[in-house]
């Protein structure tokens, strides 16, 4: 199984344990409470009202923490977006001219478009000096990347890229959801914790106020402190399960920044970096210790059981085993000596890296195995970055613009599915586009043509920033929007299946957005369970790649084989496509992860089987995989864009 799935099922079974860990943390906190309430309040009463008092207990018991957990949850439905802004992070302009800012977002963009995900929201926490960094979010179409002032003044381009690749990371192989859950839990059994302390305390004032003591108040001060302890320590064994959960994942996720980037010493910089900076990884806001299993450092000091990363000297020597621990206090010693600006100095001195060129970066339109592309799912690579800065740095000016205005991103989606419907419709449909979209038909016109620049590779990129640009709009025109791309998806009969698929994963982008606590990330269907669905999506990509009905045939049996083996259904040429895929794509979903790698080469077998991949076919490929959440990153290079 490819590194992608695996991780999905890792982090899918990683899900269970931590509600069954949890689950058994409640039934203990229940029992405390249930054991308190019987010894302070029911030791003079029959068993029958014992009982009904221990049912009482445990229901109310039960409730807070659900409660309590739910509103956390609640609280953080708008997903990563959400968990920043509660942090007092501030989102970064896509227009800005800062240059720190401006790094960061092309850093991000890059990072995104090389692992085949959406391009995050960006923030700041700018009252943050030490040098840190979080991804959150429920899923990579509602996620938020948030890195401190203090990384952005002092992290040089390769450090910042690696502490970025290192969250990406976390976005990627679906631990983001976890962490937001990990949150909910908590916040329902501080629930706990925090009513015996309003106890004690509220019973202690009232008291003094009204000078009146007795055993009554001494009663209920003693059940209040109890609570208050019996919640305490059942947020310490909740915390130690987030820590150790945590820990694990910071080291894969470092492994994964040196992958991504192939070059070890970004991070390696970054760490050593939040070493030596004057107030290290830490992060000053309290409520910041709610997310302290998602930041990229140990923002709150924490050790032992408790830490939920480990060691920096630990982390620096699974990355680079030569590393001497003596080194560390050397680079801190030099940090400290450093004149002017951190980020033009690099912690570690390296050679001069070799650029990749475009001619380097080209993949050969040859053969391409099916397996070959299955690893490259969820996998970044210096080719896959150098593929983003080409694809990047050739969008034409005006389609890069108007994806940094949320105002004109909408217009631009619609203009990339508009443009190959039918020429003599075309300029009525422009005009009830423009009205529909609150833009002059001018402006419309001019998108649709510099649409028409763009290299068939730069369709996703573009379509990633622009949804990253959406993202800033509220939530009544991003509805709108997704109308408007679903009438536009089933208008014309010419629509042809990459600019369905476009559109498609659009709305199911914007979707997430507005919706993200309702994705589910990790199926658990089999392949046999959705059959039909699987010979939906192989004959509608078989029908639109080959010419002929035979060919057709061919490479349908070339996937299907692969994904149905003896229960193959036979190939039927699709009547109504748009309509058989709109009910496929959601079943395909829903396919557990070992079956979504099997599904991946028979889609792969069947767009390649005369064992080429052609640049229509490889995009193709490239959103259907998208559309069922299995990112991949750029397979080919425009080397004509």
């Amino acid at each position: 199984m490819g590194d992608f799935f695996l991780r999905q099922e890792r982090a899918r079974r990683n899900t269970k344990r931590l509600v069954l860990m949890f689950a058994l943390a409640v039934i203990l906190i229940i029992a405390a409470v249930d054991t308190l309430v019987l010894f302070t309040f029911g030791t003079g009463l029959g068993p029958e009202e014992q009982r009904s008092t221990l049912y009482a207990s445990t229901l109310i018991t039960a409730a807070v923490i659900g409660l309590g957990s739910l509103f956390k949850i609640v609280s953080l439905r708008r997903g990563g977006r959400a968990v920043a802004e509660s942090l007092g992070a501030v989102p970064v302009d896509p227009s800005t001219s800062d240059g720190r800012r401006r790094r960061l977002l092309n850093v991000v963009e890059e990072m995104a478009i090389a692992s085949g995900t959406s391009v995050p929201a960006v923030y700041v926490l700018e009252e943050e000096e030490g040098i840190n960094a979080f991804a959150a979010g429920y899923t990579p179409s509602d996620a938020a990347v948030a890195v401190t002032r203090g990384a952005l003044e002092r992290l040089n381009r390769d450090e910042l890229q690696g502490v970025i690749a290192h969250e990406f990371s976390h976005i990627v192989n679906g631990d983001m959801r976890l962490n937001i859950r990990l949150m909910g839990l908590l916040a329902g059994i501080l629930a706990i914790a925090t009513i015996g302390r309003i106890l004690v305390e509220g019973t202690l004032r009232s008291s003094r106020s009204n000078r009146r003591g007795g055993g009554g108040v001494l009663l209920i001060v003693v059940f209040g402190a109890m609570l208050w302890l019996i919640g305490s320590i059942g947020l310490l064994f909740g915390r130690l399960i987030k820590a150790g959960v945590s820990r694990q994942r910071e080291y894969l996720a470092d492994a994964s920044a040196v992958q991504y980037t192939r070059q070890p010493i970004g991070i390696l910089g970054a760490l050593l970096k939040s070493a030596g900076a004057p107030q290290q990884a830490r992060i000053s806001r309290i409520e910041g210790e709610q997310v302290s299993h998602m930041l990229f450092g140990d923002g709150f000091g924490l050790r032992g059981l408790f830490a939920t990363h480990p060691p920096l000297e630990a982390r620096i020597r699974a990355i680079d085993p030569t590393f001497r621990p003596e080194r560390i206090r050397e680079v801190v010693s030099h940090l400290a000596a450093v004149q002017g600006p951190w980020d033009e100095q690099p912690a570690l001195g390296f050679a001069e890296q070799k650029a990749t060129t475009p001619a380097e970066a080209e993949t050969a339109l040859g053969t391409v195995s099916a397996e070959r592309i299955g690893e490259r799912v969820g996998r970044v690579d210096a080719l896959a970055l150098a593929q983003a800065r080409i694809l990047l740095a050739r969008i034409p000016l005006p389609i890069r613009e108007a994806t940094r205005q949320p105002e004109r991103a909408g217009p631009l989606l619609a203009a990339m599915i508009l443009r190959r419907s039918d020429p003599a419709a075309r300029p009525r449909r422009e005009e009830a586009l423009a009205r529909e979209l609150g833009v002059a038909e001018e402006e419309m016109s001019r998108i649709e043509e510099a649409v028409a620049l763009l290299h068939p590779l730069q369709h996703l990129p573009v379509v990633a920033l622009a949804l990253g640009s959406l993202s800033r709009l509220p939530a009544s025109r991003t509805q709108a929007l997704i109308a408007t791309l679903e009438r536009l998806i089933h208008a014309d009969e010419r629509v042809e299946l990459f600019e369905y698929c476009l559109a498609r994963l659009a709305v199911r982008e914007l979707s997430e957005r507005l919706a993200p606590q309702q994705s589910q990330p990790f199926g658990t269907a089999r392949l046999g369970e959705r059959k039909e669905a699987v010979a939906t999506l192989l004959a509608v990509l078989a029908a639109h790649g080959h010419d002929t009905p035979a060919l057709a045939r061919q490479a349908f049996q070339a996937g299907a084989s692969i994904a149905l083996g003896s229960h193959a259904i036979p190939f039927q040429t699709p009547s109504d496509w748009a309509s058989d895929l709109d009910r496929a794509l959601p079943a395909l979903d829903d396919l557990r992860p070992e079956a979504k790698e099997t599904l991946l080469e028979a889609l792969s077998a069947t767009v390649a089987h005369d064992g080429r991949l052609a640049l229509a076919e490889a995009e193709l490929l490239r959103t259907v995989a998208q559309l069922l959440h299995m990112p991949l990153p750029p397979l080919l290079t425009p080397s004509e864009a």
